[in-house]
Order: C-alpha cells, then structure tokens, then sequence
C-alpha cells in the first residue's frame, strides 16, 4: 500500500477520510469506489482493493461517524449516506465509477444510483441489508442494534479472540481490520437502526446501469431468497450470483471466489 493516497476531503459538509490505489489524483484507470457496511471502515476492504488495484484505481472511504471520517451526531440514515456518496464521486472528480457497495452501504449506492443515473457505471451489491420494501425490516433492525449494543463496548482484545473463535477461515489482516473499525466507530451509528426500512422498490426500476447482486450460501445473512426474487423483478439489468460457503461477509468468506465474480462483471461494465 506504499503508493496509495491516504487523505480526506469535505463531501456534503462531512470530513471523510480515504485511501486511493491510484494516488492523489488517480491513475488513468477506471474509479472503482467501495462502499462499507455498518461499522466498516474503507481499509478494512485492502484486500479486495489489492486485488483489482491493477485494473482500477480503487477508493476506499469511511463513511460518516466511521474509521477516521467526521464523528457527527446526528445524520446516518440511508439518505444522508447516499448524499454523501454521490458528493464524494463529485469532490473526487469520478468520471462513472463502478461501486461495489455491502449491507447498509448498499442502501445507500442504491439511492444514487436511482437518484443521478449519470453517476455510475456499473453497482455490485452484496449481501444488502433486509427491508427492501417488501417486510422484514423491523426484525432485522432489533437484531442489529442487539448486535450494535454487545460489540461496540468490547475491547481489542475482547473482540480478536470473538473473530478469530467465529471466523476461522479469515486472515490475521481481515480480522485486525475488524476489530479496529469495532473500536474506531461512533457510537452515534445506532442511530442506523432507527430510520424506516430502505426505498429498494421504488429506486431499483430507477437504476440505469448494470448491477450484480452477491449472495451467500449460507444462514445469518441479510438478504433473503424472497428479497432476491423480488429485487430480481424490479431491475433493468442485474444478475444474481451466489458465493459458496459464505454468510453476511461474502468478501472474506470465500474471497477468491467473490473477486473472481466481481472482476468478471466489472470486465463487462
């Protein structure tokens, strides 16, 4: 990572930090920008950044009250996070990057997508968060802010040896990268779990570009296979594509093959 670009910039008037494959100023290779799940924080994503850094000038971004971005008090609904995506693309000067966006961050790169049909060329979604119009939200946000509550006041220790006893197949990296963006997150996040469940029905017919969604095989993830149909009736132009042995982090359940699926779809876009 010695020739990334480490800095941060003003997007909707919120401080975001972020990394960039490709330097400062890019690279001349097409931007493709990652956007995280609650909690996440962009770095943690370095592996998959490694991964397509020859073919893409990738950013990686904390959100709002994540990693070292602006820990404001208020403002972490799905709508605030989209408007400070589709202000980031602009800040940076992004000519159509492609998105790959997971769980909340998914939510979010929907909106935009919907919203500025000029902004992306292509979206991968993974393992979006549940709600999608169609039910299920009420239990989905109890649980995570459940969740929320019993990993946010542990300690780095407290949280390695919860990873490593749950995730046995993730990397020493993956695993650090979890549990920093545990410690660094705001606890204002929660607040995540208060807004009503996400406009998927009306914004996906809206979305011009192609789009992949990844699904994993497994129990414990977001996205049910009812979402997956119904999501499937609304797009323009989207495929499904489910990764073996993998739950809610497809990207570190089954790595490779979650790359292997991403960099064949993006070769299209």
């Amino acid at each position: 990572m010695t020739d990334w670009f480490e800095g941060d910039v003003i997007a909707n008037g919120v401080r975001l930090h972020y990394h960039r494959t490709g330097g400062r100023a890019g690279n001349g290779k097409p931007p493709l920008l990652i956007v995280t799940g609650v909690t996440d924080m962009g770095i943690g994503y370095a592996r998959v950044a490694r991964a397509l850094e020859a073919d893409y000038d990738v950013i990686l971004f904390d959100k709002r009250g994540h990693g070292r971005s602006e820990k404001v008090q208020t403002g972490y609904t799905f709508e605030d996070h989209a408007a400070d995506l589709a202000a980031l693309i602009e800040v940076l000067d992004l000519e159509r990057p492609r998105v790959i966006a997971h769980s909340g961050g998914a939510a979010a790169a929907v909106i935009v997508a919907a919203d500025h049909p000029e902004l992306m060329a292509g979206l991968v979604l993974y393992d979006p968060c549940r709600g999608s119009g169609w039910g299920g939200w009420e239990t989905t946000v109890v649980a995570m802010r459940e969740w929320f509550a019993g990993v946010i006041p542990l300690t780095r220790a407290e949280l390695t040896a919860k990873w490593r006893t749950e995730h046995l197949t993730w990397t020493d990296e993956e695993i650090a990268w979890q549990v920093e963006s545990k410690v660094q997150v705001s606890p204002n996040v929660v607040q995540t779990f208060d807004q009503p469940e996400p406009r998927w029905r009306e914004s996906l017919p809206a979305i011009t570009c192609p789009i992949l969604l990844l699904t994993g095989d497994r129990d414990h993830g977001l996205i049910s296979p009812d979402d997956v149909q119904a999501m499937s009736g609304l797009w323009h132009d989207g495929r499904v594509v489910q990764i073996a042995g993998a739950s809610h982090m497809v990207h570190h359940d089954n790595f490779d093959q979650f790359v292997d699926a991403v960099r064949a779809f993006l070769a299209e876009v």
